[in-house]
């Protein structure tokens, strides 16, 4: 990798929007102009269904993460020409600060510890797939298109196992610990 630079401003993107939506979903529900406990009732009545609907969620889980990784593909050409790039991250910031001020105000302290049970397992292969597309749209050859593939493929496949077995195990424990 010849320049960290950009790195450090999709890091900085990120944190940017994180920071963003985090005090506009506290200034929402500190004035009260969401019902965030309604909200977050229908949210988890939702949540504890997924693992008993079969199949059909393995196929739903399937089709999502696939249509993101060729986003990822898609948003890894631009190079930074218009700021696509820097607007996803700081989406994707925005999203994750909103969730977790959200889970904070109706769960408290642990509202953190449930959010990042109901995130992190799968979504760190999902992320280490996106990052290494953007990494060889990037900065081209340096990883070799085969190998990238595999690795996607196996990341990925590793993503949705851990998303189908592990994440209804973490509903549950979680639901326990805010039900």
């Amino acid at each position: 990798m010849k320049n960290v630079k950009p790195y450090v401003s999709y890091v900085v993107w990120y944190f940017a929007g994180l920071f963003l939506l985090t005090l506009v979903t506290n200034w929402a529900c500190a004035r009260e102009l969401v019902n965030y406990r309604l909200l977050f009732e229908a949210f988890w009545k939702n949540l504890q269904m997924v693992p008993k609907e079969g199949n059909l969620p393995a196929f739903r889980i399937l089709l999502v993460r696939l249509l993101e990784t060729l986003f990822a593909v898609w948003l890894g050409r631009f190079h930074q020409k218009n700021g696509e790039i820097q607007l996803a991250l700081c989406f994707v910031g925005g999203v994750t600060g909103l969730m977790a001020s959200w889970f904070t105000w109706n769960t408290g302290v642990l509202g953190i510890l449930v959010f990042l049970m109901l995130v992190l397992p799968h979504t760190c292969f999902y992320v280490v797939v996106w990052l290494l597309l953007l990494a060889r749209n990037r900065y081209g050859s340096d990883i070799r298109r085969f190998r990238l593939w595999i690795i996607t493929v196996a990341l990925l496949a590793m993503g949705i196992w851990t998303e189908l077995v592990i994440h209804p195990f973490l509903i549950r424990l979680a639901a326990g610990i805010v039900l």
